[in-house]
């Protein structure tokens, strides 16, 4: 890290873009179903005897899913070292940077530093004054922003994280308020289950034990076990603002354990 981002452009729904975004979601659906393979081996794996009928099967189906999660590794590593997208700094929002750097995997790639991104790229980006707890197995992340807005209140975020979240962050204001958990380990694991890269909650969840075991990042004020109501109000996809910082629908996140970085 600390050197430079080397960047260029190119057009949204060129083919490069495109091969990208291909590759990238490809990557992360073949690493989900081979991880549930590889945990489903386990899970079956005989008791006893290596002897048993069904202990070469799994065995082997075992040992070939824990190779294509390698491969996929690996080949994520290459493509967010050489060819990581950020939306540039254009209001039109058309063109796209390339740079370096990115963590969009959680964890799988080049470690994230947000005091070296902002040493890069300064004022492009706000930086969230909030202290919030890592409380995700994933402590570094990074992705486009969803916003979801909602009051003690979580299922719409519960039917938005339900959706394919593409490596996006879905940044949830709950108004700070302590009372009840909007987050548990059910939603969380729907944002693993989805391809969210995170989540970043202005208020608190339960089930933190859980959660901290799972692939995907999240930061959230703290925990309380009471539940939230689950009427369904709230709204999506619109700026919300805490900490100092607005968080616009489609801006670049970064987070790790210094912080939270958003572009403007």
């Amino acid at each position: 890290m600390g050197q430079a981002v080397a960047k260029g452009t190119m057009t949204k729904g060129s083919t490069g873009g495109d091969t990208v975004k291909a590759l990238w979601q490809g990557l992360l659906k073949v690493l989900r179903d081979g991880r549930r393979v590889s945990a489903l081996c386990e899970l079956l794996w005989p008791s006893g005897s290596a002897r048993h009928p069904a202990a070469g099967v799994l065995h082997t189906m075992h040992f070939i899913a824990c190779e294509i999660c390698s491969m996929c590794e690996i080949l994520a590593e290459i493509l967010v070292h050489n060819a990581y997208l950020v939306r540039s700094a254009d209001p039109t929002g058309t063109q796209v940077q390339f740079g370096s750097n990115d963590t969009r995997l959680g964890g799988m790639s080049d470690r994230i530093s947000t005091a070296d991104l902002y040493d890069e790229r300064g004022e492009e980006l706000q930086s969230v004054s909030t202290q919030f707890l890592n409380l995700g197995g994933n402590t570094q992340f990074a992705g486009p922003v969803r916003t979801v807005r909602c009051h003690r209140d979580n299922a719409l975020l519960k039917s938005i994280l339900g959706t394919p979240g593409e490596g996006a962050v879905l940044v949830v204001d709950g108004g700070g308020a302590l009372e009840s958990a909007l987050v548990g380990d059910i939603i969380a694991q729907l944002g693993v289950d989805n391809g969210w890269a995170g989540i970043v909650v202005h208020g608190v969840i339960r089930d933190r034990v859980v959660i901290g075991t799972l692939p995907i990042g999240l930061k959230a004020l703290g925990s309380n076990p009471q539940k939230s109501s689950k009427t369904g109000a709230g709204e999506a996809d619109v700026p919300v603002s805490f900490g100092g910082v607005t968080f616009r629908p489609g801006a670049m996140l970064f987070s790790d354990e210094d912080g939270i970085l958003v572009e403007h």
